[in-house]
């Protein structure tokens, strides 16, 4: 009995302790997805962690999990899924000035548009903007998240 009771403690302490792990590194990529004013509210965030390690400690178990579950699904999965799409972002972006420069090279000026670029990431299409400035022989590409 007392060896089942040390094995559930352990795997409950383990859980937390991946899962908080995972919390940080969402509270991280925050800062990259949003800024410094997002990261700020994410690691206060971390803070709700107390209240499955309270919950626990008050032998509510089953409560202890089910927050701590919930606080990390919360917090983990979209700062992950965006920061995929930053870095995907980043490629198409970075494919696009390439593209750009290429175009100069074999027309001698940018292309007034990416109508003609081939997109890799098809569905990130919608968040990048490429401006033309035909008088200074320029362009810019603008993303977001």
């Amino acid at each position: 009995m007392e060896n089942s009771k040390s094995y559930e403690i352990y795997l409950f302490v383990l859980l937390f302790v991946i899962l908080f792990i995972l919390e940080i590194i969402a509270c991280d990529l925050s800062y990259e997805n949003y800024g410094w004013s997002q990261q700020l509210i994410f690691n206060f965030s971390l803070v709700f962690n107390l209240i499955p390690a309270i919950l626990y400690i008050l032998k509510k178990k089953e409560m202890a999990i089910c927050s701590l579950l919930l606080i990390a699904s919360i917090i983990i999965p979209k700062q992950f899924i965006l920061a995929n799409d930053l870095s995907r972002l980043r490629e198409e972006v970075a494919n696009i000035a390439n593209y750009s420069y290429r175009m100069k090279l074999t027309t001698g000026k940018f292309p007034i548009g990416i109508n003609d670029y081939k997109f890799k990431y098809e569905d990130l299409k919608d968040r990048i903007d490429y401006t033309n400035y035909k008088d200074k022989d320029d362009f810019e590409v603008w993303y977001y998240v």
